[in-house]
């Protein structure tokens, strides 16, 4: 039985303008050549369980051969990673440090997701999730009661079976009103404004915690920095990307830099406010 290299196999790209990025053998051969240098090094057992998920198969089903590996193992691995790429900063084999085995576990599962998501629909979670706006929108209708219901265990219990949501994962508080809403009425959004900074409050500061917003607003107040606010600027697309879902990426990137980058050639800069992992 041949050994599976770590050198990089002929499929090898994270670039989705690649159209090796699409094929689907292509992307095979790295996911194992990656779970094989994943599995002799071991590093990353205490991440996410993409890592002890992978190992459990190998040690206890599959005698340390990825190539037995099946898609259903193979999808159980990719969905336990949240991007939070902790491996790829403590990995010693990665682009960024110009090692000759270009490994990028982060991109990989970024790849994977694109291409389920090119051959099969969306599923009803990926939905919610990739469309914070939306979601947020939804719940402000909801008048309160999407809050409400997110502590009722029986309701927990039944958006596990239907959405996959954990029942006892913490989910953030919806806003009952948006960071832009609260910007407008206190004078903070202008059509041209004579301002050294434009704020980029991102959409978890927009739908949950628009008070991050207002104290970054009230620091740089204090700071005697000119800051304004701008209308209707959407999710960042990353929550959507992480579902594989590129074209929805690019279409909230379009938007957010048709309204930012006038500002950004008036010589503003462009601040983010902080959002937190949910």
């Amino acid at each position: 039985m041949t050994n599976i290299s770590y050198q990089p196999t002929e499929g090898l790209t994270y670039d989705p303008e690649d159209e090796r990025y699409w094929s689907l053998p292509a992307l095979d051969m790295e996911i194992r050549r990656a779970f094989e240098i994943c599995h002799g090094c071991r590093m990353c057992f205490k991440y996410c369980d993409s890592f002890p998920s992978l190992f459990k198969l190998l040690d206890e089903r599959y005698d340390g051969d990825v190539r037995e590996l099946d898609d259903a193992d193979i999808a159980g691995v990719m969905d336990a990673c949240f991007q939070c790429k902790l491996c790829e900063v403590q990995c010693p084999y990665t682009p960024r440090d110009g090692h000759e085995f270009q490994l990028d576990f982060p991109k990989l599962v970024h790849r994977y997701n694109a291409n389920k998501r090119l051959r099969e629909p969306a599923t009803l979670r990926d939905k919610v999730l990739a469309d914070p706006d939306a979601t947020g929108q939804m719940a402000r209708l909801s008048f309160g009661m999407a809050n409400a219901m997110n502590k009722v265990p029986l309701h927990r219990m039944l958006m596990e079976k239907v959405l996959g949501i954990h029942k006892d994962k913490l989910l953030p508080d919806f806003a009952s009103k948006t960071f832009e809403a609260w910007a407008d009425e206190n004078g903070r959004i202008q059509q041209d404004p004579p301002a050294e900074v434009v704020l980029f409050q991102t959409c978890y500061v927009q739908n949950n915690e628009p008070d991050i917003g207002k104290d970054v607003l009230e620091v740089l107040d204090k700071n005697q920095v000119k800051t304004a606010c701008v209308r209707g600027l959407v999710c960042c697309g990353m929550p959507a990307w992480e579902h594989g879902d590129l074209t929805t990426l690019r279409e909230n990137a379009k938007i957010n830099l048709s309204i930012l980058y006038p500002h950004v050639k008036a010589g503003r800069r462009c601040w983010w406010s902080t959002q937190p992992a949910v």
